[in-house]
């Protein structure tokens, strides 16, 4: 059974969307935490690329959870989850990319075998 384009572009929008926004979220939650803990945290100042990230990490979710629904209106849940859970994935990618980080063999079989498993299930 061959997939179907609008299938694979729902899906690759879920794992684009989820993928960022994740980065999004979880960075500033860890410095927030931090700030708290070391009382740097007061007085809480407000900043313009601050607040941008935040509204971009929102439309992100949204998007991915939009692209997600769509995707399971098309497509059965046991091929659409297991294809749209890779999108940790991605933020492997990026960490290699921009932030040069390397990746041994182990994670590189790691990341082919996730992609080889969503391959099996979609026969």
């Amino acid at each position: 059974m061959e997939m179907r384009a609008d299938v694979i572009g729902l899906a690759a929008a879920t794992i684009v969307a989820w993928g960022t926004w994740g980065s999004l979220i979880v960075v500033p939650a860890i410095i927030l935490i931090y700030l708290g803990a070391t009382g740097q945290l007061a007085p809480l100042t407000m900043h313009t690329p601050g607040i941008t990230f935040a509204a971009l990490g929102g439309v992100g979710a949204g998007l991915g959870t939009v692209c997600f629904y769509l995707l399971l209106a098309r497509e059965r849940a046991s091929l659409a989850v297991p294809m749209t859970s890779l999108y940790p994935a991605l933020t492997v990618v990026l960490s290699v990319l921009f932030l040069k980080e390397q990746l041994n063999g182990t994670q590189v079989l790691g990341v082919f075998f996730a992609l080889a498993a969503v391959a099996l299930l979609s026969r």
